[in-house]
Parts: structure tokens; sequence; C-alpha cells
């Protein structure tokens, strides 16, 4: 019984590298489209933040170029050798 516990522990956890990857994936096909607002990133990852953390850290330069603290709504830009993707 303790060995079918840790063999599907494992398996989640190997399912959910593989969807924080998967996310991260999205987030970076959807900045290299050009901005994006903090809404349609929280439609691919409700952790949006998290993920782009995590993609800062594997070497991509991901901004918070404007915040409406009205609103609520930012804007995310993934910029290549100094210069924002359109």
């Amino acid at each position: 019984m303790e060995g079918e516990m840790a063999t599907q522990l494992g398996l989640e956890l190997r399912a959910e590298r593989k969807r924080l990857s998967d996310q991260c994936s999205l987030i970076l096909g959807r900045l290299m489209q050009g901005p994006a607002t903090n809404r349609e990133l929280s439609g691919i990852a409700l952790k949006y933040t998290s993920r782009t953390s995590e993609l800062r850290k594997r070497g991509h330069d991901v901004r918070c170029t404007a915040k409406n603290r009205v609103t609520g709504l930012s804007w995310y830009a993934l910029y290549v050798d100094g210069q924002p993707c359109r």
C-alpha cells in the first residue's frame, strides 16, 4: 500500500512539473506576440506572476511595463536584446 501511495505521489509531482512548464511556455508564446495584460495572462495561469518569475529565472526578460492602480490592469512585455517583442 505504501509503495502504491509513493508511486501515485511521484506521478502527481511529475504532472505538476509538466503543467508548470506548459504554462510557462504558453505565457512566453503569448508575450512573444507583444504586450499582454494581467487579465490575459491570468487566463493562461492563475498564478501568472509565479510563471513570469520562473521565466525570468530562466533568463527571459519579462517586464511589467505599466500599471493602472485604479482598474488593477497591468501590462507585461517580453524584451529581447533590450527591445520589446511586438
